[in-house]
């Protein structure tokens, strides 16, 4: 919308905003108030001025990447931090312990949503046996306890989604975690989760870092 002209206006102009001259008369000196000029609007580089040229600025609308809009619809809060987890459904990438892990811990679910990237799929019955009793797991522990809204599992993704996958947590100030076991069973990035989960004081501070 075009603004009115200055003197028809009940409000201040900022100087040197868009063109828009002050609706008070002398000039002031640089730096300075004029004496009709609140005290608070004194230059265009002064914080207020700042925001105002910032409010009459063009704004450049970023979209969310493909994949991430394919994940938040799985949140009901897509702001929260992530924690992430990416790998094909198989019993020794852990991915079952990461959902008991969050699934268990309330402090976690509060802070943070869990987004699981486990490969592709069109019907689950048609993956192969492994992947099919892991993903009917995950599925179980989802609904067990209650994970509706804060834990997210998208069907497909390219080659090209790769890259924004990993801006998320990044995007979100979250974590990417690899739980899978290791040599002795052991997976040393869970125990240090499980840590984090129980930092309820330390909220999303903890779970960055």
């Amino acid at each position: 919308h075009r603004l009115p002209p200055a003197s028809h206006c009940d409000c201040h102009v900022l100087p040197d905003l868009a063109g828009v001259g002050s609706t008070t008369s002398g000039s002031p000196k640089a730096g300075g108030a004029s004496p009709k000029t609140p005290a608070h609007v004194l230059s265009p580089t002064s914080a207020t001025a700042l925001a105002a040229q910032d409010t009459f600025a063009p704004r450049v609308q970023h979209e969310d990447p493909p994949i991430w809009r394919s994940i938040f619809k799985f949140l009901r809060n897509p702001r929260k931090p992530v924690i992430l987890a990416m790998s094909r459904p198989d019993a020794k990438k852990n991915i079952t312990t990461l959902v008991k892990a969050y699934g268990s811990n309330k402090a976690l679910r509060e802070i943070a949503n869990l987004v699981l990237i486990m490969g592709n799929r069109e019907i689950i019955d048609s993956m192969a046996p492994g992947s099919v009793k892991v993903m009917d797991q995950v599925l179980k522990l989802i609904d067990a306890y209650d994970l509706y809204g804060s834990v997210a599992y998208p069907k497909q993704h390219t080659q090209n989604d790769i890259s924004d996958i990993y801006l998320l947590p990044a995007a979100t100030r979250g974590v990417f975690v690899n739980i899978a076991l290791q040599v002795g069973g052991v997976s040393p990035c869970l125990g240090s989760l499980m840590m984090l989960a129980g930092a309820q004081q330390s909220g999303v501070h903890a779970l960055r870092h």
